[in-house]
């Protein structure tokens, strides 16, 4: 199976969540100690984000002394809405469903900011910029 640009694997997206949901750079025993579950082992963890360094989803941005090492700190490389919009443009950019696909995802925000009046004005009028831009 050839991996697509984009996609992510589980411990991939863990990280890549951990480095977006973080105010500050983490570094590698940050990283481990969020997720015991998937990452049993520091080659594992090591692993994975070599793979997202290589991809260029993630990036070092300092080091600090842990204990008698130096750490790496890690950052992502884009915030997670500029990262959704890269992978949808290559996901659905050449769709012939491009437009179906656009407005099941209009519907499911316009559903999601339901109920706060500020979120959809907001919303609704990124659409209408979105819009008059295009013309």
């Amino acid at each position: 199976m050839i991996r697509q640009k984009y996609d992510l694997s589980p411990r991939e997206q863990a990280i890549l969540q951990d480095l977006w949901d973080s105010e500050k750079p983490l570094t590698s025993p940050e990283l481990m100690a969020n997720h015991p579950d998937l990452f049993e082992y520091g080659p594992q963890l090591h692993n994975t984000i070599n793979t997202l360094l290589d991809r260029g989803f993630i990036k070092v941005v300092g080091l600090v002394i842990s204990g008698k090492k130096n750490a790496r700190q890690f950052g992502a490389s884009y915030d997670e809405a500029d990262f959704l919009k890269k992978k949808a443009k290559f996901e659905f950019g050449k769709s012939k469903e491009l437009n179906t696909v656009t407005l099941a995802l209009v519907e499911e925000a316009l559903k999601a900011n339901k109920g706060d009046k500020e979120k959809e004005q907001a919303f609704v009028n990124e659409l209408k910029n979105a819009i008059n831009n295009y013309k």
